[in-house]
């Protein structure tokens, strides 16, 4: 079961980034880490994606082509990664 602190943490964020509240109920969170852990997330695992969903509209952040991390963003004219290096413009 999702923790009450996460599920505040998530709230939060996705009232301050103006994302639909009723997207992030209390039910709606705790059915979607149910439907994670069938598919063979581990808890922390959608913690994490969860809170990478709620979070990106603060940082601009996207979904990087080449390690899959919630961390794609756009300054300089280009796309690049922020955990693993990599670049659209080379």
């Amino acid at each position: 079961m999702a923790s009450t602190d996460l599920i505040a943490k998530v709230r939060f964020l996705a009232r301050k980034n103006g994302l639909n509240p009723d997207d992030y109920t209390d039910m709606k969170i705790l059915r979607r880490e149910r439907d994670a852990l069938r598919e063979g997330k581990t808890r922390a695992e959608f913690a994490q994606e969860l809170l990478n969903e709620v979070q990106i509209n603060t940082f601009g952040l996207s979904k990087c082509p080449n390690c899959g991390g919630m961390t794609l963003i756009h300054e300089d004219g280009c796309k690049h990664c922020k955990s693993c290096g990599w670049s659209a413009c080379g």
